[in-house]
This record gives structure tokens, C-alpha cells and sequence, in this order.
């Protein structure tokens, strides 16, 4: 074989094998986006609409946090106070929602609305959960975080569990 037929051969396996190289796409930024999901008594719920964030109030010279996530006629809220850091924070303190009380303590709440009436189940002293904090800026208004809780309704007496709760929330 001559040394120049070589050369068309060798020249088109560099074309075909340059042709062939796929560049990776880059990695999407690491933004925070609105989200939040969990089970609801073992049903997936993701919520459609998702509300809150980081509040301060003037008057009572006090911050915290409330996320209000909706699904047609059901609704779950997460309320913390500071500190405002990673970690557990546990919601199992006897309280109201924060439309009806001043200065709550932390707490997860289910709702759901029929016919105009409006139930809640919320953690109490009996009725537990916690919320893992996983990123927190309170300055950049971000958060990441884990839930579960059980709650309860004092007119129904009736329980729900929230498990494999997740949010991420941005304002």
C-alpha cells in the first residue's frame, strides 16, 4: 500500500471521530426555586400555589418564618421563629395559627375548605413533628427544608400525618 493512500483514510477517522465528540450541556445554577411537596395520610400532594416567606414585624420589633402552600381546597403552613439556622426545629408546642395569635410558636398546620367552612389540624404538645432547616438566608430570603408533623383537629378530633415533606422557598 502506498504511504499516501493512507492518508484520505486517516484523514476521514479524525473527521468522523471529531464529529462524534458531544460537548456536556453546563450544570444548571444552583438557584432556589419554589417548591413544596409531601405525603398527606400516604398521598402524594404538591402544591400548586406557594406563598410567604421571611416576615418582620415593626411593632413587634420580631422576625419569622411562614410558608402557606396551597392545593385546590387544602392548604399546609410551616411557621418558625429564629434563630434562623440549620438544623431541626421542632414543632410540638400547644399553639394557634398565626391569624389568630400574636406571636405564635412554631408550628405545621393542614387546612382544608368545604363549602365554605374552614378545618385545621395543627401540632400541639401531643401532636409532633419537626422541620429540618437545610440551607437558610435570611438576608438573600432563601430556604431549604425537610418536614413531617402529625397534626390534630380539636373539633373533629380527627389526625393527619405530613411525611416526606420538602420546600424550597424563595422571595
Amino acid at each position: 500500500m502506498k504511504p499516501l493512500s493512507i492518508l484520505p483514510v486517516l484523514l476521514s477517522a479524525i473527521i468522523i471521530s471529531g464529529c462524534s465528540c458531544k460537548k456536556e450541556p453546563p450544570l444548571p445554577s444552583p438557584a432556589i426555586g419554589n417548591k413544596f411537596s409531601c405525603k398527606v395520610n400516604g398521598q402524594d400532594w404538591i402544591a400548586t400555589d406557594i406563598q410567604g416567606g421571611f416576615y418582620y414585624s415593626s411593632i413587634e420589633n420580631k422576625y419569622w418564618v411562614y410558608i402557606y402552600a396551597s392545593k385546590g381546597n387544602e392548604s399546609i403552613d410551616i411557621y418558625f421563629n429564629p434563630p434562623f439556622q440549620t438544623g431541626i426545629k421542632q414543632l410540638n408546642k400547644n399553639t394557634q395559627t398565626w391569624f389568630y395569635a400574636v406571636s405564635p410558636k412554631d408550628y405545621g398546620n393542614f387546612a382544608k375548605s368545604i363549602n365554605g367552612y374552614r378545618s385545621d389540624w395543627i401540632t400541639d404538645s401531643l401532636h409532633i413533628g419537626s422541620i429540618n432547616v437545610l440551607s437558610i438566608d435570611d438576608i438573600g430570603k432563601t430556604l431549604k427544608c425537610s418536614f413531617s408533623f402529625t397534626a390534630f383537629n380539636s373539633q373533629t378530633n380527627d389526625v393527619i400525618n405530613i411525611t416526606n415533606g420538602y420546600l424550597e422557598k424563595s422571595n
